[in-house]
Parts: C-alpha cells; structure tokens; sequence
C-alpha cells in the first residue's frame, strides 16, 4: 500500500522529485496539525511525546524513496 501510493504520487508530480517533497512536507504538517487538534480535543493542551520522533522519520523516509522513485522514473 505504501509502495502503491508512493509510485502514484511520483506519477502525479511527472517525476519532480523537489514537488514530491513539498507535497510530502505539507503532508507532515497537516498531520502535525491533525494530531495537535485531536491532543486539544481530548486533553485540553498539545504535548510532545516520544512518538513524535517516529513520525518524523517515517516521513522523511517516505520522501527518500519517492525521491529514489523519480529517479528511476527519469532515467
């Protein structure tokens, strides 16, 4: 499922891999922001926590391999 969306937004930005990052750090912000809603929902104030950390890399690791995919998608 990942590899699938990743090869689709590759396909979606004709292989730029700059836009595929924007796109992708976009995404990290309004996750950001989503979990920021959902802690002021339910606890009243927004809080770090040892997750935060995992999120990061998760995205920047999403990013690395749609960059890699553009790649091939430009030879």
């Amino acid at each position: 499922m990942i590899v699938e969306s990743a090869e689709i937004l590759t396909q979606a930005v004709n292989g730029d891999p700059i836009f595929a990052v924007i796109l992708i750090m976009l995404s990290y912000l309004a996750f950001n922001h989503l979990e920021e809603t959902v802690e002021k929902l339910i606890y009243g104030e927004r809080f770090t926590h040892f997750l935060d950390p995992i999120f990061i890399t998760a995205f920047t690791a999403y990013a690395v391999y749609c960059v890699y995919l553009c790649s091939e998608l430009n030879k």
